[in-house]
């Protein structure tokens, strides 16, 4: 009976061992596999962090080799292009004098613009107004495409960066001008060609009135060749508070050397302006 007992006892004491043993060989190996997944943990965010800066820098790099893609000029040395003029008056308030500067309008024959110079995006013309008493004024103007810059006594803005997309800028380095809203396909003889439309509007002040009350709103509706950056259809409406009176200018293209215009041509740009 002795012998049972001790042989019990020493089993269990045995077994309790073991179990002992077996609970704390378990303990730490549950331990040193924790630590290990921290220390995996660690390493899989730096590899992250690693991999997210090198994505950076790819990125920017890519980005440093892409060639600086400036706006293209479409016209050239020698291109002419001539426009109709027509001035439209509408007042409410008697007797409301016109603008000699308007009553000139309907006194133009033609006007005309003549590239004679193209460096980088800037663009030289000369501008002829021809009258038909036979007395014309003829200036020399410039104009970057790019900003819109203009320089010289020429007043003529409407030359532009070629192919621009809906959306896009008029005057690609500069963030406040006007986008192109939409186009339109115009027929020449040699084809249909797209036409790029924007509009721009704003308030004004007479200079004059140190008051500040004499005011008008201008509202330009611009037609412009896509793939030549040339006007070729303008409706620009100047609506004065005092006197009150609506003034319009349209402008059309009747003639070129580059563009083959013709009487469809005409009237599908009278119809947009």
């Amino acid at each position: 009976m002795f012998g049972y007992v001790c042989v019990g006892w020493w089993f269990s004491y045995f077994v309790s061992k073991t179990f002992c043993s077996l609970r704390v060989n378990l303990a730490k190996r549950l331990y040193v596999t924790y630590k290990l997944l921290q220390q995996m943990k660690h390493k899989i965010y730096y590899i992250i962090l690693v991999l997210v800066v090198l994505l950076v820098v790819l990125v920017a790099v890519i980005y440093a080799a892409q060639p600086d893609v400036r706006p293209e000029v479409g016209v050239k040395v020698g291109d002419v292009f001539t426009y109709k003029m027509v001035g439209v008056a509408e007042w409410a308030d008697e007797g409301v004098a016109i603008p000699n500067e308007f009553i000139a309008v309907n006194s133009t024959d033609y006007y005309r613009i003549q590239i004679t110079g193209v460096e980088s995006t800037n663009v030289s013309y000369t501008e002829i107004t021809q009258f038909h008493n036979g007395t014309s004024y003829i200036y020399d103007g410039a104009i970057d495409v790019a900003t819109g810059a203009s320089s010289g006594e020429g007043s003529f803005w409407g030359i532009y960066a070629i192919n621009l997309a809906v959306g896009k800028q008029s005057r690609p380095d500069y963030a406040e001008g006007a986008e192109i809203d939409s186009v339109e396909i115009v027929p020449y003889s040699d084809g249909d060609r797209t036409t790029n439309f924007m509009s721009v509007s704003g308030t004004f002040y007479d200079m004059d009135d140190e008051t500040y009350s004499t005011t008008y709103e201008s509202y330009a509706y611009i037609y412009f060749d896509k793939e030549l950056g040339v006007l070729v259809a303008l409706q620009n409406r100047q609506i004065y508070n005092n006197p009150q009176i609506m003034l319009t200018v349209y402008y059309v293209l009747v003639e070129s050397n580059v563009l083959q215009v013709d009487t469809n041509t005409i009237n599908a740009l009278e119809a947009l302006s």
